[in-house]
């Protein structure tokens, strides 16, 4: 019998090996049973995965010299992270091992267009949710995936408190829109409209209250036709969130960028008889379009979230009636940003006696009431030179007797949200991360339909709201992508069906 060596064992084990692996390769390069697993942790550059950027959002790479380990620091939000995979996928499961001593929200998701660019964002961790999961009363449905918080149980399960959603209890919602129905029991119509003329550029959101009567409101609007495209209104009406009514306002027919200031053209929409509660305008535009006059019959009027003035010497050219002047706005918002885009308009707010100097154009500047539990007190604010986007944590009206808080106490959880301030919070669709020792865990699920493109070269998304200026951090140390698809004798049999 002829004796094997060592020698061709030891190539026989090489050449099985080399064989294995070549074999795994191309299982995983052809999905053959409809995965593919990839990973990066920080210690090289990787083939598939790039690091996180932009640069001054994502530091560089750095390496713990105790341990040895790989990390990259996000000090600025959003930041994206490339994915290049052979071929395509349905869907992604991935999970990231992280340090994050401070940020209270984050959300990770995956660009689904470069043009017009668009995101999918999911929950990834809330600091608040987690807090509260771990020290209130926690009431679960299974049938509609909703959770409900409770820092002293009041209500005995989740559709007790949708049916009736408490009117004096500070509330936040994630994933899910609550809506309570506001009413006001000292309610008068009015004869005489409510006339609002400060203008305003762009799409605003505009809150209501109306009772046994017919909703009524009237917009002016001018197209500067700054840019090249086509500049139809879209009004739609909304009664506890649901859309009843849509009025339309067709181009100008100048869509070449003209600079030819249109003339005023209104847009009545009216809805009879409503039934009492609050109703939502969503004007839907684009920057081209002003809104220069409103009238309303319903006298309680608010400004929902952002808004853009342009009573300002910046306009004079496009608006020679125009007089610029100082806008002032009625809010009980305790947070609010305040940008503007040209240098003839940086400037410092009001907020009653304290100060927001916007200092720089494309900069936000934040401003937080030093009392931010009091969301009862109105506050004025002024704006001396207007073209300033605002953009606030809640509602404002142009005087203070349209002003009305058409949620109660009811606000989406957000990176200001604190805990201290809240009695219950209902959410959807949240998993908190796994904590061990000082790295959290969270895996998130991404389906990859209606992503743009052949999904072989895929960026995803890490949004943590506020972290630049919180001055806040997080720390990634490891991510990992399960890629999933149909088997690949399932696909050959569907294709041969």
């Amino acid at each position: 019998m002829k004796k094997i060596s060592s020698m061709s064992v030891f190539k026989a084990v090489i050449v099985l090996a080399a064989g294995g692996m070549l074999l795994w390769l191309a299982v995983q390069y052809f999905s053959v049973f409809g995965g593919l697993s990839l990973s990066y942790d920080f210690q090289r550059e990787s083939a598939f995965v790039s690091e996180w950027y932009p640069k001054g959002r994502a530091l560089d790479r750095e390496q713990n010299l105790k341990n040895g380990d790989a990390y990259q620091r996000i000090v600025g939000e959003p930041v994206y992270i490339n994915v290049v995979v052979p071929r395509s996928y349905d869907r992604v499961h991935a999970t990231v091992e992280y340090t994050n001593p401070e940020q209270p929200l984050l959300e990770f998701g995956v660009v689904t267009s470069e043009d017009p660019f668009a995101v999918r964002l999911q929950p990834f961790q809330s600091t608040v949710i987690d807090q509260a999961l771990a020290e209130w009363d926690v009431l679960k449905d299974e049938e509609t995936g909703l959770t409900l918080l409770q820092r002293e149980q009041r209500y005995d399960s989740v559709a007790s408190f949708i049916e009736q959603p408490p009117t004096d209890q500070h509330v936040a919602t994630y994933q899910y829109a609550l809506h309570a129905k506001y009413i006001d029991e000292s309610y008068t119509s009015e004869t005489t409209p409510l006339v609002i003329d400060p203008y305003l550029r762009g799409p605003h959101r505009f809150a209501t209250y109306a009772e046994n009567e017919d909703l009524d409101m009237t917009l002016t609007f001018v197209d500067m036709n700054i840019d090249f495209n086509q500049d139809p209104v879209l009004v739609e009406v909304l009664h506890d969130g649901a859309l009843i009514h849509e009025a339309t306002l067709d181009d100008d027919g100048d869509s070449e960028a003209t600079n030819n200031i249109s003339a005023p053209r209104e847009l009545h929409v009216t809805v009879p008889m409503v039934e009492p509660g609050m109703y939502e305008y969503r004007v839907n535009s684009t920057n081209d379009m002003v809104i220069t006059h409103i009238e309303s019959f319903q006298h309680h009027f608010v400004v929902v979230g952002s808004l853009l003035t342009v009573n300002s010497a910046e306009y004079a050219h496009a608006f020679p009636l125009l007089t610029p002047s100082p806008t002032i706005i009625f809010t009980q918002a305790t947070q609010l940003s305040a940008r503007t885009s040209h240098t003839g308009s940086v400037q410092a707010l009001s907020i009653d006696a304290e100060k927001l100097n916007v200092a720089e154009v494309d900069t936000p500047f934040w401003w937080t009431a030093q009392d931010s539990a009091n969301d009862t007190q109105i506050r004025q604010i002024t704006i001396p030179a207007n073209d300033v986007q605002l953009q606030l944590r809640g509602v404002s009206a142009f005087n203070e007797a349209s002003l009305f808080n058409p949620n109660y106490f009811i606000q989406p959880l957000d990176d200001n949200t604190s805990i201290e301030n809240l009695d219950a919070i209902l959410f959807h669709d949240y998993t908190p991360p796994v904590l061990d020792k000082n790295t959290y865990t969270q895996t998130t699920t991404l389906e990859l339909d209606g992503v743009a493109g052949d999904r072989k070269e895929l960026s995803f998304v890490l949004s943590a709201p506020g972290i630049d200026r919180e001055q806040y951090e997080i720390a990634v140390n490891k991510i990992s992508f399960q890629f999933e698809r149909e088997p690949l004798w399932k696909r050959i049999q569907q294709r041969f069906q």
